[in-house]
C-alpha cells in the first residue's frame, strides 16, 4: 500500500492533537520520531541591517522540501523580498516526485525593507515541511522568531508609497495566511476528524465505524484489522462498501470515504464460550486542505458473546487416491467389428477369416 503521508504522530501529540502512542499501541514509539522543532531546528538573525539569515539544522535521517519553505513578516511596515535559496539535493520523492531537498544545515537569505513607521523589531514566521527518511512526513510547520533590528538608516529605510499595492507573490502569501493553510493547529485532532466506534453485534462479527468530519476523508485501501491476546480467534476477513473514486495527489487514483464508513470484520473461532480479545485497527486519512495524517493504529478491548457452534476452519483431510476402474468390454472401442465365429478353434494364419471376441482369436472355417 502506498503509504504514510503528511503528518507526524508525535508532533500532533505534542500539540495536543493526538494521543501519544505507546510502543505497543501505534506505528511509532514515543522515542522513534523527533518533534518537528527538534527534527528541523530553526533560528534567524539580521545581517547588515537589511537581510535576514534563516537557518535550519536538519537532524540526521530527516530532510526539508525546498519548495515548501516560505517566509512572512508579521510586523507592520516591514516587507520581505524574494528569498535566496541555495541549491538543494535532487531526490525522487514518493510523495511529490522529483524535488529538491535540504539535509544537514541550510541557510536562506531573505532581504527586507523598512517603512518609516516600522519599529525596532521584526516578527518573522517561517513555514516549512519535511520528512523522516523512514517514510513519515510532517505537516507544514510554522516557526516564529522575533528579531531586534538596528536603527534605520537611509540605506535600509524605504519610504512607504502612498497607495502601494502588494506584489502578486506577497498577495498570495497573505491569502494563504488568511485561509489558514499553515500549522498543525489549523487542522482537527485525528480522533475528531475520524471518530471511531466499535461494536460486537454477533458472536462472530465486529462492526467498526467512522464518522468523518466535513473536509476530511479516509482511504479505502489503508484499513487493516488484526487481533492479539486470544489464540482461539482468527480474523477471517472484512467487508467495506465501495468508495468514491478520487485522483489523489499522494497516491494517484484511489477510493476514499467522506462523511462516514462502516467495516464488518468476521472471525473464525475454536472456542464457543464468550471470549475476550484486543482488536488492532489500522487506517489513514487526509484533510482536503492538503495534509494527511500518518497511518493510525488503535487497540480496542472487546468481548465476543458465546457461540453455539465453532466456526473455525477444519484442516483439509487427505483425499484417498482415485480408484482405477477397469473398463468393461462393452466400452472398449475397436477399429473394426469382429464377427463371432462358432465354433472357435485355434487360428491358422493362412486360413483365418474371422475370430471370436473378446476371447483369444479363433479361426472360423
Amino acid at each position: 500500500m502506498r503509504r504514510l503521508w503528511i503528518s507526524l504522530t508525535l508532533l500532533l501529540a505534542l500539540s495536543g492533537l493526538l494521543p501519544v502512542a505507546s510502543a505497543q499501541g501505534g506505528p511509532f514509539g514515543d522515542d522513534e520520531l523527533l518533534p518537528a522543532d527538534e527534527a528541523f531546528a530553526f533560528s534567524a538573525r539580521v545581517v547588515e541591517g537589511d537581510r535576514i539569515q534563516a537557518t535550519w539544522k536538519v537532524a540526521d535521517g530527516y530532510y526539508l522540501y525546498r519548495s515548501r519553505i516560505q517566509f512572512r513578516s508579521d510586523t507592520p511596515g516591514i516587507r520581505l523580498g524574494e528569498p535566496r535559496f541555495p541549491p538543494g539535493k535532487r531526490k525522487r520523492d514518493e510523495f511529490f516526485g522529483d524535488v529538491e531537498i535540504y539535509q544537514g544545515t541550510v541557510t536562506i537569505e531573505v532581504p527586507f525593507t523598512r517603512g518609516p513607521d516600522a519599529g525596532d523589531s521584526l516578527t518573522l514566521t517561517a513555514t516549512s515541511q519535511g520528512c523522516a527518511e523512514r517514510g513519515v512526513c510532517y505537516p507544514p510547520h510554522r516557526q516564529t522568531v522575533t528579531l531586534e533590528l538596528p536603527p534605520a538608516t537611509a540605506a535600509t529605510a524605504a519610504p512607504a508609497p502612498a497607495a502601494a499595492e502588494p506584489g502578486p507573490l506577497q498577495a498570495l502569501r497573505d491569502l494563504g495566511g488568511k485561509l489558514g493553510l499553515g500549522g498543525a493547529s489549523d487542522f482537527l485532532p485525528v480522533d475528531e476528524a475520524f471518530r471511531m466506534a466499535v461494536a460486537a453485534p454477533s458472536a462472530n462479527e465486529v462492526v467498526v465505524s467512522w464518522q468523518i468530519a466535513p473536509g476530511y476523508y479516509l482511504y479505502r485501501d489503508k484499513f487493516k484489522f488484526t487481533l492479539v491476546g486470544n489464540d482461539s480467534l482468527q480474523v477471517a476477513g472484512f467487508e467495506l462498501p465501495p468508495g468514491e473514486v478520487k485522483q489523489d495527489e499522494t497516491f494517484g487514483r484511489v477510493e476514499v470515504y467522506h462523511d462516514g464508513v462502516e467495516a464488518r470484520v468476521r472471525f473464525l473461532r475454536t472456542d464457543t464460550a464468550a471470549t475476550e480479545f484486543t482488536l488492532v485497527v489500522g487506517y489513514q486519512g487526509c484533510a482536503e486542505a492538503g495534509i494527511c495524517y500518518p497511518p493510525q493504529t488503535r487497540q480496542v478491548k472487546l468481548t465476543l458473546p458465546a457461540s453455539r457452534v465453532s466456526t473455525a476452519a477444519r484442516p483439509p483431510q487427505p483425499r484417498p487416491p482415485p480408484r482405477r476402474r477397469r473398463p468393461s468390454p462393452s466400452r472398449i472401442a475397436s477399429p473394426r467389428a469382429w464377427p463371432v465365429a462358432t465354433p472357435c478353434s485355434p487360428c491358422c494364419p493362412s486360413s483365418a477369416s474371422a475370430c471370436c471376441w473378446p476371447s483369444p482369436p479363433a479361426c472360423s472355417r
